[in-house]
């Protein structure tokens, strides 16, 4: 078991840079793995579903889709929270990650169409 993270996204994925910049902002230990054809065969032995970002945890179980990673990472690394102390200020903050639009969640309200997982 190693006790780092690993993150395996693109730098033109927004949803793989926000986990990214949650990481490097919590000074949570990772090595970033940049989604290529090289390594195809450990991005289809660790994904479930062929979407980024996935993080490989530090027991190397697996997980994707970048809110319900920044969930696991607020909880287990509640220092520096990425959301405002202030309640009403958080409560915006995760309502606006819920809203936006993701592999989970099937459709935007601020998406003229559907998103598809």
């Amino acid at each position: 078991m190693t006790d780092e993270f690993e993150l395996v996204g693109l730098e033109d994925s927004g949803n793989s840079v926000k986990v990214r910049s949650a990481l490097r902002y919590k000074k949570i230990p990772f090595r970033w793995t940049n989604r290529s054809l090289k390594n195809n065969a450990f991005f289809k032995k660790n994904a479930q579903v062929p979407l980024l970002p996935l993080i490989l945890l530090p027991d190397r179980s697996t997980m994707q889709d970048s809110t319900p990673i920044l969930e696991y990472l607020e909880a287990q690394y509640q220092e520096p929270s990425i959301h405002p102390d202030e309640p009403a200020s958080r409560f915006v903050s995760i309502l606006l990650e819920w809203l936006s639009p993701g592999p989970t969640r099937t459709t935007s309200p601020f998406s003229k169409s559907p998103t598809f997982a």
